[in-house]
């Protein structure tokens, strides 16, 4: 098992025992970064890339919409980017490409919320995170 492996099953776990103490908005955060990590160990590992390739990629990737006058996009979105490309292209089932794709974005989104927003992050907010990390991670897992 890879560092960030395990590192995705600590965030993980710290995420439930946040979210068992009522730390709500910090539930997000670590479920988030948990399938991050995935993916990143899908980036190092199953494409056999490096940290210096991922920078010159995203650099790439970015120089491109510039010139298309889009905006730039964060190593985040990038990752995601690149494993649903992965996904699509190694699954034998389409359901995990669908899962993946329609789950990652809410979580994103809800871990936007919770580290940015002045609002309230809620029990109801933080299972959500709790449960779309344990529908992504798996599916990570496999690849």
């Amino acid at each position: 098992m890879s560092c960030l492996q395990n590192k995705s099953n600590d965030l993980i776990t710290a995420a439930k025992l946040l979210h068992k103490n009522e730390l709500y908005p910090a539930v997000a955060h670590s479920a988030y970064y948990c399938c991050i990590q995935l993916m990143k160990h899908i980036w190092l590992h199953s494409l056999h890339k490096t940290d210096d390739d991922l920078k010159a990629e995203l650099k790439k990737y970015n120089g491109e919409a510039k010139l298309e006058k889009k905006r730039e996009k964060g190593i985040h979105e990038f990752l995601i980017k690149i494993t649903e490309r992965y996904i699509r292209v190694n699954s034998k089932h389409r359901k995990d490409l669908c899962l993946f794709s329609g789950n990652i974005w809410q979580l994103r989104e809800l871990r936007n919320d919770a580290d940015y927003l002045d609002n309230n992050f809620d029990v109801i907010k933080s299972g959500d995170a709790l449960k779309l990390s344990s529908i992504i991670a798996p599916i990570l897992q496999k690849y």
